[in-house]
């Protein structure tokens, strides 16, 4: 009997049937040119069969099952609008499709379909629950599709499995192994928790549940201010950004004073090579706690912040998960179900276009499309810096019955002024 990994075994812990589209994935491609269906329903099933984890389902408890084969494609044609408006009701189908919930024991966790928007336009969407792909996976499928598209025999090196790395995984965090990274988490998190407070609050605030999303766009000239003041600290911009957030999110706090700001965020968990290119949900949740004890200037906070953030890749093997089994046992399982019950926090993320490294089949012209999805903010304000297309954005997602649209906007415009301190 095969065994979910820990962090699929703590979504089934509360999850199993509960569905949030948070926990639904799209991949999109806009296709023009003479798109032929049989090779797109050969390159779903070539890239479906060479990964286990597109066929995963959990028939009980934490046992993870590999089903012998996929879903197929399904085909959909769009005729019912005028044609300047066909990619655009392509779009919505696909968004309604990719909202439909998924039934984690019998699966099938991949649903893959093509809308025809014209006769050499396309959309072809896979979508998937949360629980079998990460955002690595997806530029790996992307890569592998359309090389399997042009030719079933593409060259392709032998796929790890999923399944795999959930045994070796269990195996690897025993013993010492297990009790390291966690003497390390419960020194990195006291005081704070696995899923820390935000502590910021809205008084002003009394209108109904919706989803609000607040834009702050950094001109060039600041975008390469930022890279040029990582580069001078020896760091990334990732950690110049979070402490940017954490001044913020310090100025803007209620109840209190606290010297430390904590925030989750996702790393990778793809510390090993030979896991480039595997297909799974291996990324997992971290804490970055940046103390701003003493009032330290800008540099120094940056500074902290990419310490925090460097302790959290160390320890990437260790998921959130075990951390939160063993150190907050009550909260296990919180964050995969409704929004009442999660404890209030901010979620930091950032985005990167990756959409370059596609191939392009001959006769086709492929792009990865961006599909708007109504995520929800689970612990009520999600903070991602956005780059695309040469243009970096700050972006808050925000719960409206928990903060305004002005608390918001002037949340937003603080941390891009703290940025533009930057010398």
């Amino acid at each position: 009997m095969t065994l979910a990994s820990f962090s699929q075994e703590e979504r089934l812990h509360l999850g199993r049937h509960i569905h949030l589209n948070n926990h639904n994935v799209v991949l999109a491609f806009e296709i023009t040119g003479p798109l032929k269906p049989d090779l797109v329903e050969q390159a779903v099933e070539a890239v479906t069969m060479r990964h286990q984890a597109l066929r995963q389902h959990f028939p009980e408890g934490n046992r993870l099952a590999v089903a012998p084969r996929g879903a197929g494609v399904e085909f959909v044609e769009v005729d019912d609008v005028v044609p300047a408006r066909r990619l655009e009701r392509a779009i919505q189908i696909v968004a309604k499709h990719w909202d439909r919930p998924y039934n984690l024991t019998t699966g099938p966790l991949l649903r893959s379909t093509v809308v025809s928007v014209d006769l050499d336009h396309h959309v072809l969407a896979l979508m998937f629950d949360h629980i079998v792909v990460d955002g690595w996976s997806l530029s790996v499928l992307g890569r592998e599709l359309w090389q399997l598209y042009e030719s079933l025999d593409a060259a392709l090196p032998p796929a790890p499995q999923f399944p795999d790395f959930a045994w070796w995984e269990r195996e690897y965090l025993q013993g010492e192994r297990l009790e390291r990274p966690l003497r390390y988490w419960q020194r990195q998190l006291d005081g704070i928790g696995p899923i820390p407070a935000s502590g910021l609050v809205d008084p002003s605030c009394h209108a109904p549940r919706q989803v609000g999303i607040a834009n702050q766009r950094l001109d060039h000239e600041l975008a390469a201010r930022v890279r040029r003041f990582a580069d001078a600290e020896g760091i990334s911009a990732v950690p110049v950004y979070q402490a940017a957030l954490a001044a913020t999110i310090r100025q803007h706090q209620h109840g209190g004073d606290p010297a430390d700001v904590g925030m989750l965020t996702m790393v990778g968990n793809r510390s090993d090579p030979a896991n480039d290119g595997l297909v799974g949900y291996l990324t997992t949740r971290a804490v970055i706690r940046v103390s701003c004890a003493g009032d330290p200037p800008f540099p120094e906070l940056a500074q902290r912040a990419a310490s925090s953030l460097w302790g959290a890749v160390r320890h990437q093997r260790m998921p959130h998960s075990l951390v939160v089994k063993h150190l907050a046992p009550d909260l296990y399982g919180v964050l995969a179900t409704r929004v009442e019950d999660i404890p209030p926090h901010v979620y930091f993320n950032v985005y990167e276009d990756r959409t370059s490294t596609l191939p392009q089949p001959r006769g086709l012209s492929v792009r990865q499309l961006a599909i708007p999805t109504p995520r929800v903010p689970r612990g009520g304000l999600d903070v991602g810096v956005r780059s695309e297309a040469g243009t970096v954005t700050l972006q808050l997602k925000y719960l409206t019955d928990r903060y305004s649209p002005r608390w918001a906007a002037v949340f937003l415009a603080d941390m891009r002024r703290k940025l533009a301190e930057l010398p």
